[in-house]
């Protein structure tokens, strides 16, 4: 989303059409723009992270043991699902095709996971679904770039 954005301030029609013509300056500020953009959600956590999560325990614990955390973690993930899943599908076929390719990868992982003695991958499914989605995007450039 962040390459998109920037690719249409610098005048592209697309990202993928920003890879093909883009000068090296350019790609150097998309790859900082995205790494701030990576590390301000971990900035933030690191001072408020602690705090916020003891604030919803002890919530937990004077409502006798009430799971207030479990509907607002819910609630949260829906957020930012009716956000950022419009957006990724509708405003660039590479971006949707990556989301897919990902999510089809995280099922096939759980699946997987699910069977005697693999167990061990539901420690990576989001590892993989991200590698699997990253590299995916290559083709997925090509294709429809």
């Amino acid at each position: 989303m962040i390459s998109s954005s920037i690719a249409q301030v610098l005048g592209y029609a697309s990202s993928a059409e920003m890879l093909e013509s883009a000068t090296g300056r350019q790609f150097g500020v998309v790859m900082i723009l995205m790494s701030v953009g990576m590390l301000s959600g971990f900035l933030i956590l690191l001072p408020l992270g602690k705090k916020l999560c003891k604030s919803v325990d002890r919530s937990a614990a004077e409502n006798g043991g009430s799971t207030w955390k479990n509907v607002l973690s819910g609630v949260f993930m829906l957020v930012m699902f009716s956000v950022y899943i419009p957006i990724l599908l509708f405003t660039d076929n590479v971006q949707a095709a990556v989301m897919i390719t990902g999510l089809v990868i995280a099922i096939g992982v759980g699946v997987l996971a699910k069977r005697p003695g693999l167990a061990w991958l539901n420690n990576f499914v989001m590892a993989f679904s991200m590698l699997g989605g990253l590299i995916s995007s290559l083709a997925w450039v090509r294709i429809f770039g």
